[in-house]
């Protein structure tokens, strides 16, 4: 009888461990439906924060790399730009020192022919009067001047206007027939070839052939004195034209006073047109066209496309004979003046058009091309 108080606290003991146990679990599988309001809203409101953080954390670093990207691209753009206004302005130098050296050079050699033809004037006076002038004695001997040097002495009249042939403005280098074919056999000489493959052509009849397929750059090639109202262009990185026949004509000519070309006129028999009063006149010497001629033979001829000056070696190598070299040129002109174009440096023609035109005049003149 006295036991069972005993064991009733022992369970009564008991039992209240496994109550709050039982407590504990019930709590811990509480539905989110039997979750309060407000837990439930601090819960979700820290999912989002974290979400959130994580999308701006994201967004600023996209951010971070294209600013990376935009400085970057804007370094290389502005590098690129350095670069070609240094290359620009390079190339604009090596123009301007071309086109002074031309002067300098053209220069150079009148004063050259001017004091030689002085020299020779001044022997003959001396031989006239038997007076022995013993350069030999005084190491001064004379150098022979060759027949073809003569002619260097005269020059031909620059000159700007329209050119029924091209439809368009264009430089003319005027001269004289007496001046451009000296006597007969300069004539008869002119017909020998130079080299193998090769045969010499009249020199100003290259030169106005050049000019006359340089039409396109008439307006790209300014002249204070000549083309006055020219300018320059820029196409593809390119500035001026100091490399084209045109520019090179320009360089060379010699400003000459109404006076100076009158006094020449008379010394020369004539051979220049009338001075016109009041305006400044431009002469290129002959010899600068012999060395704009020669250069542009020395020009490699390309399978693309062609400037004027490869066209003419390319007749040169083409034509049997220096008889036919002028025929060809004077027909190639009318043919080829619409296919040039200016390409920034120059006029540019396709080759194959050139090749097609010279076929057809060859034909025409009855011969065959001997390098096509």
């Amino acid at each position: 009888m006295d036991e069972s108080p005993v064991n009733g606290a022992d369970r009564s003991s008991t039992s209240k461990p496994s109550g709050r146990k039982n407590c504990d679990q019930d709590a811990t599988n509480v539905s989110p439906e039997e979750v309060p309001p407000k837990k439930l809203g601090n819960r979700i409101s820290r999912l989002l924060k974290r979400r959130s953080g994580t999308a701006t954390t994201k967004s600023e670093e996209e951010k971070a790399t294209n600013e990376t990207n935009q400085k970057r691209r804007q370094q290389v753009y502005q590098a690129q730009k350095r670069h070609r206004n240094r290359q620009a302005e390079y190339v604009a130098n090596l123009e301007t020192e071309v086109a002074q050296l031309q002067h300098l050079d053209s220069v150079a050699h009148a004063e050259m022919n001017a004091l030689a033809h002085e020299n020779m004037l001044m022997q003959q006076l001396l031989a006239s009067k038997s007076i022995d002038h013993q350069l030999e004695c005084l190491s001064l001997a004379p150098t022979p001047i060759p027949a073809e040097d003569m002619s260097q002495l005269g020059s031909a009249a620059v000159e700007v206007r329209y050119d029924p042939v091209v439809g368009h403005e264009r430089t003319f280098v005027d001269v004289a027939d007496r001046m451009r074919f000296g006597n007969g056999d300069d004539a008869c000489n002119s017909g020998q070839s130079t080299k193998q493959g090769v045969v010499d052509g009249d020199n100003w009849a290259a030169l106005d052939f050049i000019l006359c397929l340089e039409h396109c750059c008439q307006d790209h090639t300014p002249h204070g004195g000549i083309n006055p109202t020219a300018y320059h262009c820029e196409r593809d990185g390119s500035h001026g034209h100091a490399l084209s026949m045109s520019s090179a004509v320009y360089e060379s000519a010699l400003p000459t006073s109404d006076r100076a070309d009158l006094e020449d006129a008379q010394l020369y028999g004539g051979l220049r047109s009338p001075p016109q009063s009041g305006r400044e006149k431009w002469q290129l010497p002959h010899s600068e066209i012999d060395k704009l001629v020669a250069l542009s033979q020395q020009i490699p001829i390309d399978d693309s496309e062609m400037t004027p000056a490869q066209a003419y070696k390319a007749i040169q190598e083409s034509v049997p004979d220096a008889a036919y070299v002028k025929p060809v040129m004077e027909a190639l002109k009318v043919l080829l003046a619409p296919h040039v174009a200016c390409f920034g440096f120059g006029a540019v023609m396709p080759a194959a058009a050139f090749w097609d035109h010279l076929d057809t005049v060859l034909k025409a003149l009855g011969l065959e091309a001997e390098n096509l």
